[in-house]
């Protein structure tokens, strides 16, 4: 499907009413969603010779690159009855540009773009739940099993998100990278009276989780009672 290629050198915007007519009556009906393109070797090689970028704002406060470059045209893919829009996006900090292709012809360049931005966002999630988690390899005869499974899963990744927004420099992190950097450690417990402190060997990362206000998070445990958690990094 995603195999053969063509740039109509038109504007979508300069096309005649007929023409939108003729496109809007096919078998096809429009998606809010942008679809991401497989890049091939002929698509990077025609990178060079395309002009007319566009620099588009999206508006999110955490975005590291809120102003991509967009190039937009006409493309035909065999299989498919009429013509797309393809968006291609550079300067979002990737190092090749993410190809898009919609049949909306009517949506701005950064309404689409912010989308798909997001649409991202919610795969990154569910590809990382999958992956680390291991969310695909729950499976029991009690369906109330599976749903506390997920119900489990979902805490774990809720409390990867919450340390690593403690983590100077490590907020966007996922929870594949904190689990390397800093919960896969070894340490030395030891109980004094109503304290329980775990000692830390030196690490790299460990100036950066003395960094952390421990203090002021909750230190009390379940067990034994009464007993405090306490920290301490070489």
């Amino acid at each position: 499907m995603l195999a053969a290629y063509q740039i109509v050198k038109r504007s979508p915007s300069r096309e005649s009413p007929s023409e939108k007519d003729s496109r809007d009556q096919g078998p096809t009906r429009r998606c809010g969603s942008p679809a991401l393109r497989r890049r091939g070797e002929k698509l990077l090689r025609d990178l060079d010779e395309l002009e007319c970028w566009h620099r588009i704002h999206i508006p999110h406060p955490k975005r590291k690159f809120p102003n991509p470059l967009v190039h937009e045209s006409l493309v035909t893919l065999r299989g498919y009855p009429g013509e797309l829009r393809q968006l291609i996006v550079r300067g979002n900090g990737h190092e090749k540009p993410a190809f898009l292709i919609t049949n909306d012809f009517e949506a701005e360049l950064d309404s689409l773009v912010g989308t798909y931005a997001r649409r991202w966002r919610v795969e990154n999630g569910i590809a990382e739940a999958v992956k680390f988690f291991h969310l695909n390899s729950i499976s029991s005869p009690i369906l109330t099993k599976v749903h506390f499974d997920v119900a489990l899963t979902m805490v774990a990744d809720t409390l990867y998100t919450m340390l690593a927004r403690k983590l100077r420099g490590f907020e966007d992190c996922d929870a594949p990278k904190l689990y390397r950097h800093f919960v896969r450690s070894k340490g030395t417990v030891s109980v004094t009276g109503s304290t329980v402190a775990i000692s830390f060997p030196r690490r790299a990362h460990n100036p950066i989780l003395r960094g952390v206000p421990w203090s002021n998070l909750p230190s009390g445990l379940l067990a034994p009672r009464g007993a405090s958690l306490s920290l301490r990094f070489a």
